[in-house]
């Protein structure tokens, strides 16, 4: 290093911004391009070395390579159930000492880490709900914004660099490629934007991922306020692309003909970093200079962006104050300590009668799919032990004091060609081979429900795997590909089997088991099942011989839904439903234990049960603290982050983003749940006795009496909402606006001070096109959880009064404050997003107008489907009076917008302004003259 020392970028007395400069000055234009994927090459002239852009961080350090193994702490999901920011920070500093420690290891990056994921959750079917923090944008601003901080460090140089994902409105995986998130300003700015924001302004993440998705029309990496917000008003450092969406822009949105305009759009919207293959980006790059799109300043620009970061985790300093922390910090047993105490916070009780917590003396049944194995999602880590739940009960109640099942129907398959029973032989494969059933022909079916099983062989206790041909796979179905799911298929009284890619089994000629392409159905296709071994009946008999029984089920986090694929419904797999009827009907003293990435319709066991538990997939403590609640040791505080509904039914079309139109998330929802936003018992008991509130500097600070009435310490989350009483226009039923988490011990009372600051109770204003807090009455409501209020406070907010609609300025189109049938899309050309009729008959709504007795109506406006649009303007409803209309004369595109004008007949006063849309019409922008 000494011999480079010369360069003024390795003089750490400059700024980032002075050194970023002097070392671009020195790179080729080849060395430049090289630095604009997430592989940097090694510029060796100058002492630069290799380096490497991305590594998971969702739950910790993640590599599925078992030489590295990491702390494994709970899924985000349910490391927002803690509702705990300081323990979210602590997860993230050791964290980062993981990363580092892994860095100084190969020096080549690994602390540019991804994550955490930021996405919001309005819909609880979408896959990757495990990878985020709920569906309110506070809590998760709040706990990613503590988890970045942690990850960040505070030392002369970053520890990491978080980098968040995926921005934004990512969450839904059908057609995730290539979809459109059509969200509308106050939508995009109150729900999505605001939960990215305090993590990059107030956690330091310096780096985001874009999402594959599009925005309304345009592709979220080439989304323009990447530059204008995120950068320019939040300060964010870099950007990168999802992995391979660069290419995608080409190959599903088809949104450009080309690479080389996809990266001028992409780097000129705010893009710099492209994770997709280096030389087709390296080619990319080239061909966009060579035509003109992009200038070598561009380059510059990108490369700085990332460069930068790169500066500020100290690589060219010649040292850190990090560079000492080695192996022997990871998964030490102060890790493990903080990650026992993730999993016990994030328990959340749903329900309890009485039974729990249990009694030492009492002999536990348990039953069921979760009871024995410790799921691992794909952005978990290696651990090198992970406790079920049955090594915990059995650690904490004694092996003699617990008896298991795991519930698994088991059955021999018999082909109907030559009526031999499946046996998996002794090189893997598997053959239709035997007479006779034994030990050796017996599988566990496991029934994930939506047409999804597994074979688990009894006797090779691994599972089946089915891609070219029929193997002997692992003893977990973990990779990307899951080549052991299978899907049954119902034939005449027999069933047929399709691997993951509807591939066919087939017995051959011999009776071997092969995977072969669908075609005509025939005998070597068809199979029987005989269930040897009822689950539900070994789950009853063991639940009636037992004490109390824990019923243990979930969801497999790699299965049926996971990145790429949504659940098709909201229920527990009918298997495990009928474990937990089971179970109940010969045992009254039954829990139901939920392991999930996401929450279930669980009406059933709300209305019977006398129990239920809820925990993510929580890592390698997950038996210790399951037990821990079970058994009293630990008192429960976990809460819900999401609403827990009650049927698929309550919610719209999971590609419709529109949650103040459809009504959902716990914010506008008017239904009945399960169990709502925020929700979570303990077994201890609190009252909350009286709040008092106090303004300060652009703040309002609660303070709130707590009363523990229990005989047990507890915690309690204490959650403040608000709600708007007299808005301007829609808002939400109730927002989180604050919360705390509090230890109170038994008898005796807290005073807890939540600062809730006034920025919170903003609004998108859509007539100015900015944030304002409105003047008025705003009922605050104090409890323990949304539903559950205990205490309720008006307070009088000084902002400022929305003028009405100045309708004589250009407005945009996209600025309405209500829709019907109308599509937001983006114009390439014009750059800038419109409004599109979107099906025979649509309005916008425009409301508060102040009417001037306006003479004309000026509009830009197109008509794309073969026949002329029309316009018309009608107030106070849309059948109400019209005062004018225009007629759009078909255009060659669906952007090609004209100026059109109609002349209006008087009005005056202040009106609700409907623009009624007919015949294919797009609408740009419009004004009164």
């Amino acid at each position: 290093m000494k011999k480079f020392k010369q360069y003024p970028f390795r003089d750490k007395s400059l700024s980032y911004k002075e050194r970023v400069a002097d070392l671009i000055s020195r790179l080729t234009l080849d060395e430049k391009i090289k630095m604009l994927s997430t592989h940097h090459y090694a510029v060796e002239r100058l002492g630069i070395g290799e380096w490497f852009i991305g590594i998971e961080c969702a739950r910790g350090y993640v590599s599925h390579d078992n030489d590295k193994p990491s702390t494994v702490f709970p899924q985000p999901i349910g490391m927002a159930s803690t509702f705990d920011r300081e323990l979210m920070q602590k997860i993230g500093e050791a964290a980062s000492d993981e990363f580092r420690a892994y860095y100084n290891k190969c020096g080549k990056g690994g602390l540019m880490v991804w994550g955490p994921t930021v996405d919001m959750e309005r819909d609880p079917r979408w896959g990757r709900t495990e990878e985020a923090y709920g569906e309110d944008p506070f809590l998760t601003g709040e706990m990613t914004a503590a988890y970045t901080k942690g990850l960040r460090g505070n030392g002369s140089v970053m520890k990491t660099i978080p980098t968040l994902k995926h921005f934004c409105a990512d969450n839904n995986e059908k057609n995730r490629a290539s979809c459109s998130a059509n969200l509308d300003p106050r939508t995009k700015h109150e729900y999505y934007y605001a939960a990215f924001k305090p993590a990059v302004v107030k956690g330091g993440a310096y780096s985001l991922m874009a999402a594959y998705n599009e925005l309304s029309g345009v592709p979220a990496i080439m989304n323009p306020e990447l530059e204008s917000i995120v950068k320019a008003q939040w300060g964010l450092g870099f950007v990168v692309s999802d992995g391979g969406d660069f290419s995608q822009n080409v190959t599903a949105h088809k949104y450009v003909h080309s690479h080389a305009e996809a990266f001028a759009l992409c780097i000129k919207a705010g893009c710099d970093v492209m994770t997709d293959c280096s030389e087709l980006v390296h080619a990319s790059a080239y061909e966009a200079l060579k035509l003109g799109l992009i200038t070598e300043a561009d380059i510059d620009k990108a490369i700085g962006n990332s460069l930068d970061g790169r500066f500020r985790l100290g690589e060219f300093d010649g040292g850190t104050e990090y560079d000492s922390i080695n192996d022997n910090i990871i998964n030490c047993e102060a890790f493990k300590a903080l990650n026992l105490q993730a999993a016990k916070e994030s328990v959340t009780l749903l329900k309890n009668d009485g039974i729990l917590p249990l009694k030492n003396d009492r002999k536990i049944a348990l039953i069921g799919t979760h009871g024995e194995r410790n799921f691992r999602d794909w952005y978990t880590g290696y651990s090198d032990y992970l406790v079920s739940v049955k090594e915990g009960l059995e650690k904490r109640f004694g092996k003699e004091n617990v008896a298991f099942d795991n519930g698994y129907d088991i059955i021999a398959i018999k082909s109907k060609a030559n009526g031999k029973y499946l046996t998996v032989n002794d090189d893997g494969t598997a053959s239709f081979s035997a007479d006779k059933i034994t030990d050796e022909q017996l599988f566990e079916y496991h029934d994930w429900d939506f047409d999804v099983v597994n074979l688990f062989s009894i006797a090779k206790q691994k599972f089946l795997r089915f891609e070219s041909s029929c193997t002997l796979g692992e003893k977990e179905v973990f990779s990307w590909f899951t080549w052991e799911t299978l899907h049954p298929r119902e034939y005449n009284g027999y069933l047929m089997f399709e691997n993951r890619t509807h591939d066919a089994l087939e017995a051959d000629e011999n009776g071997l088991l092969c995977v072969v392409k669908r075609s005509t159905v025939t005998d070597r296709r068809l199979f029987e099942i005989e269930v040897v071994s009822r689950g539900t009946e070994r789950a009853a008999k063991l639940a009636g011989e037992c004490s109390t029984a824990v019923v243990c089920v979930g969801n497999h986090p790699m299965q049926v839904a996971r990145e790429c694929y949504d659940r098709p419904d909201i229920t527990l797999p009918k298997a495990q439903t009928a474990l937990v009827k089971a179970a109940f009907e010969a045992n009254p003293n039954t829990v139901e234990l939920i392991v999930s990435s996401y929450p279930f319709a669980v009406c059933y066991e709300k209305e019977n049960l006398h129990a239920i538990v809820y925990t993510s997939h929580a890592g390698a403590e997950l038996g210790n603290a399951v037990a821990a609640v079970l058994s009293g040791d630990y008192n429960p505080a976990g809460r819900t982050p999401l609403t827990w509904y009650k049927t698929v039914y309550d919610l719209p079309d999971i590609t419709d983003y529109d949650i103040i139109s459809n009504d959902t998330t716990y914010q506008y929802f008017k239904g009945d749940v399960c169990y709502p936003f925020g929700y979570g018992l303990s077994y201890s008991e609190f009252e909350y006795e009286a709040v008092s509130v106090r303004k300060a500097a652009n703040k309002l600070i609660f303070s709130v009496k707590v009363a523990n009435t229990s005989d047990r310490d507890g915690d309690e989350v204490v959650q403040i909402y608000y709600k708007a009483l007299s808005p301007r226009v829609k808002r939400p039923l109730k927002k989180l606006c604050g919360f705390e988490r509090v230890h109170i011990k038994a008898h005796t009372t807290a005073n807890v001070e939540i600062e809730v600051p006034e920025q919170e109770l903003e609004f998108y204003d859509v007539t100015r096109e900015k944030f304002c807090l409105e003047s008025g009455a705003y009922e605050f409501m104090i409890g323990a959880s949304s539903e559950d209020i205990r205490l309720r406070t008006t307070v009088a907010i000084k902002g400022e009064k929305i003028p009405p609609r100045e309708l004589r300025l250009v407005t945009k189109s996209i600025n309405y404050d209500e829709k019907k049938n109308a599509l937001m899309l983006w114009s390439k050309d014009k750059e800038a997003h419109f409004m599109k009729l979107d099906g025979w008959y649509g309005y916008l709504l425009y409301k508060d107008v102040g009417c001037e007795k306006p003479s004309y109506f000026e509009v830009r406006a197109s008509a794309y489907e073969g026949t002329a649009g029309k316009i018309s303007i009608h107030i106070d409803s849309p059948d109400g009076k019209e005062i004018g209309s225009v007629e759009i004369p078909p255009s060659m595109s669906i952007d090609e917008f004209g100026t059109f004008s109609a002349k209006l007949s008087s009005v005056s006063g202040r009106h609700d302004i409907y623009l009624i849309l007919g015949g294919g019409v797009s609408v740009l922008d419009f004004r009164f003259k």
